[in-house]
C-alpha cells in the first residue's frame, strides 16, 4: 500500500485538497482520538463482568465434559430390575464388503443368559440404517422368543430417539423404524433405551464376530465363546 501512495504518477492526484480519492488526513483524526471516543462508550466495568461470565461459563464447561469422562470410565452393563428382560442390540459395519453384522444379547434379572444372536447380510454402509436393522433384529428376536417385559438398550441415540418420537421418519431407515413400531405396538411393558458403548459392550462384540460368521447363529441359554468373559465380568460386577 506504501508504494501506492508514494507512486510519482499518483502524487497530482493524492495532492489535491478536493479530490475524492484524496488521502484521509492522518493528523485530523489519530488513532488517540479514536481510542478516547471507544472509552467513552465503553462501560468499562460490563466489559469485565461479560469476560468474567464467559471465563466462568468455559470453566464449567470442561468441568462438565471431564466429568461425562469420568462417568464414562466407570459405565457398565447393569442387570434390570424384578422380571425384566434385557436385549442388548448394536450393529457393525464392513464398508468395504458392503455388509452389516448384528449382535444381540439377551440377559434376565440376574445377569444369566437367555439368548444371543448374531447376524451378517448384504446391505449399504449407513451406519444409522444398520443401528435400525440392529433393534428390528432385536425387537423380532424377543418377540419370538415369547418375553413380556423388554428393556431393549442400544448406543445410537438417534435410532433410540427416532423410534420413541412417535413422528414419521423421512430418512433413510424410516420404513424400519416403522416396523419397530408395529412390533412394538401393544407391548406397553417394551421399551428401548439408550446406552452408553461401555455399557453395551457385548452386544458390540457379537456384531463384529457377526462379519466373521455366517447368515446368522442363534444361541439359547448359551453364548459363543468370544464373549464368554464378558459376559461373566459383567454379571460379577453387578453382584
Amino acid at each position: 500500500m506504501h508504494a501506492v501512495w508514494s507512486y510519482p504518477a499518483a502524487s497530482d492526484v493524492w495532492s489535491e485538497g478536493n479530490s475524492p480519492v484524496h488521502k484521509l488526513g492522518v493528523l485530523d483524526f489519530g488513532f488517540e482520538e479514536l481510542w478516547g471516543k471507544l472509552n467513552a462508550t465503553l462501560k468499562i466495568d460490563e466489559v469485565e463482568m461479560g469476560l468474567a461470565e464467559y471465563k466462568m461459563a468455559q470453566d464449567q464447561l470442561q468441568t462438565n465434559q471431564v466429568r461425562s469422562n469420568a462417568d464414562r470410565s466407570v459405565t457398565k452393563w447393569e442387570k434390570p430390575g424384578g422380571s425384566v428382560i434385557k436385549a442388548n442390540w448394536d450393529a457393525a459395519v464392513d464398508a468395504k464388503n458392503k455388509c452389516v453384522g448384528i449382535g444381540v444379547v439377551v440377559r434376565d434379572s440376574n445377569g444369566e443368559i437367555l439368548a444371543c444372536l448374531c447376524s451378517r447380510f448384504a446391505h449399504n454402509s449407513n451406519p444409522y440404517v444398520a443401528e435400525a436393522l440392529s433393534l428390528r433384529k432385536a425387537v423380532t428376536f424377543c418377540s419370538e422368543m415369547g418375553f413380556s417385559d423388554v428393556v431393549l438398550g442400544g448406543d445410537s441415540l438417534i435410532i433410540v430417539n427416532a423410534t420413541k418420537s412417535g413422528e414419521e421418519i423421512g430418512a433413510e431407515y424410516g420404513c424400519i423404524i416403522d416396523d419397530v413400531r408395529r412390533i412394538m405396538n401393544g407391548r406397553l411393558s417394551w421399551d428401548v433405551r439408550f446406552v452408553y458403548r461401555e455399557a453395551n459392550n457385548t452386544a458390540h462384540k457379537l456384531a463384529r464376530l457377526a462379519l466373521t460368521v455366517g447368515d446368522e447363529n442363534v444361541w439359547i441359554e448359551d453364548n459363543p465363546v468370544e464373549i464368554a468373559s464378558d459376559i461373566l465380568v459383567e454379571k460379577l460386577c453387578n453382584d
